[in-house]
């Protein structure tokens, strides 16, 4: 069938592992990208924007739960609630102070949820 000569054959055999090895290292990234439209085509998802983050959701989720407003994260919080401390606040009314203006507007950041909160007193 194939008429080769040894140095041919040596050629092949040193060169085939390699091309077989480049071979199997490409191929998830052929595959990863088609995998992945085969999922999303079975889950499409609705892409929600908030001030600190992205949420992507099912849209099989119902639309109550996409309609919670975004809020301040926990990190904020517990940031500007260090900075009360800090200032001479007990931990009590620097909690309060937040969940006043948290449940007001929605913090990105800690500096202006405590300077808000420093507003009130």
């Amino acid at each position: 069938m194939f008429n080769l000569n040894p140095t041919q054959i040596l050629i092949l055999c040193f060169s085939a592992p390699f091309i077989l090895a480049l071979f199997i290292r490409a191929l998830p990234s052929v595959i990863a990208p088609i995998l992945q439209m085969i999922v999303d085509s079975k889950h499409p998802q609705v892409k929600v924007v908030y001030l600190d983050r992205v949420v992507y959701h099912d849209v099989s989720m119902s639309k109550t739960s996409l309609k919670k407003r975004p809020s301040t994260s926990d990190r904020v919080k517990i940031d500007a609630l260090n900075g009360l401390i800090s200032l001479g606040i007990t931990k009590s009314e620097g909690k309060a102070l937040i969940a006043k203006k948290t449940q007001q507007n929605v913090y990105s950041d800690a500096p202006t949820l405590l300077k808000d909160c420093l507003s009130l007193l």
